[in-house]
């Protein structure tokens, strides 16, 4: 096998450019992981292995940058607060000493 994954040959051709070639891993087990895209981006790929088929789902970069984003929003948001809540104005009335 020249290289750690190869292509199954009675996998035929890709349907529609959705789903990728079948790919046979070599190990103890044997395993076939099926790539999926859809808009020519690739978004997981059905893993069948041990009789079990399972979607395995790949991280989408544009949502943890935009997680990203919403979570330092929140932290500047939340800081800002906080120093304007100690930069309170004293009372216009002083205390009262009898």
């Amino acid at each position: 096998m020249p290289s750690s994954a190869q292509a199954c040959p009675e996998a035929g051709q890709r349907s529609g450019g959705q789903v990728g070639p079948v790919l046979v891993l070599p190990g103890t087990s044997p395993a076939v992981v099926v790539p999926v895209a859809r808009d020519g981006r690739p978004v997981g790929a059905f893993v069948l292995a041990g009789g079990r088929v399972r979607y395995r789902a790949l991280v989408d970069p544009d949502q943890v940058l935009a997680a990203a984003a919403g979570a330092l929003a929140v932290g500047l948001v939340t800081a800002a607060v906080a120093v304007v809540a100690g930069r309170r104005r004293p009372p216009a009335i002083g205390t009262v000493r009898m």
